[in-house]
This record gives C-alpha cells, sequence and structure tokens, in this order.
C-alpha cells in the first residue's frame, strides 16, 4: 500500500482561488467578445428565406455558478423570432444546420466558430494575459 501525502495543499487551493478571483471576470468579458463576433459570422453565413431565422441568432448567457466558479456563453439560433410566412415561431434552426433526411445540411453556426477560431484563442489568450497581470 503506497500513502501520498500533499504538503502546502490549503496554500496551493488558496492561491488558485485568488487567481480563479481575477481570471474569471476577465474570462466571462472574452467570452462574450467571442460570442459577439461568433452571432455577426454564423448571420453573415445563415441562409435566408424570411429572414426570421437570421434575426433569431443571438448570444445567449447562460447560468453563473458561483462554485465552481463558471460562466457561459453561447450562441444560440431559433425562438424568440416568428417566421412571417407561417406565424408560426422560429423552431427549424437545428434542421437548417445540420440538414435533414429530405434536406441537406446549411451550416452557419459551426462554421461561425471555425471562422474565427484564431480570433477565439487570441481574445482569450489576451484576457487571461490581462487578468494575470
Amino acid at each position: 500500500m503506497m500513502e501520498l501525502k500533499v504538503i502546502g495543499h490549503q496554500q496551493l487551493m488558496a492561491e488558485l482561488a485568488e487567481i480563479t478571483f481575477h481570471v474569471s471576470p476577465e474570462v466571462e468579458k472574452g467570452l462574450d467578445e467571442v460570442a459577439d463576433k461568433i452571432v455577426e459570422a454564423a448571420k453573415d453565413l445563415c441562409p435566408v428565406d424570411t429572414g426570421a431565422l437570421r434575426k433569431s441568432i443571438r448570444k445567449d448567457k447562460g447560468l453563473r455558478s458561483l462554485y465552481p466558479l463558471t460562466y457561459t456563453i453561447g450562441v444560440a439560433a431559433g425562438g424568440h423570432e416568428k417566421n412571417p410566412k407561417t406565424g408560426r415561431e422560429v423552431d427549424y434552426a437545428a434542421y437548417v444546420e445540420f440538414g435533414t433526411s429530405r434536406m441537406p445540411a446549411q451550416p452557419f453556426i459551426g462554421p461561425a466558430i471555425e471562422k474565427n477560431r484564431e480570433e477565439i484563442r487570441r481574445i482569450l489568450s489576451k484576457k487571461i494575459l490581462e487578468a494575470l497581470r
């Protein structure tokens, strides 16, 4: 049997919590900025019939948890808009993005993320470094 003793565990945890406290707000700002770029690109790439799907693309802030400190900012499409042809809420974003057995995919969110991959990395790296200074 092997025994492991960690010396300084509480100090390490306290220092990590301190770093998280300073970094997290900057990361949240970075995620917000990244989401704006993805929304913009997704709207440019979105196929348009009535324009309702394009209008429905938005930044979607998720729940914030304090332990562990977590932020979620996503990009959503569908809902919140009515299709002027049918009068129904836009509920077909996933069908357009991924396709169905009757229609090919016309992805717009995945390519928007891919188009901004380097920019996402740059923004988040910059925000983390700013917070650590």
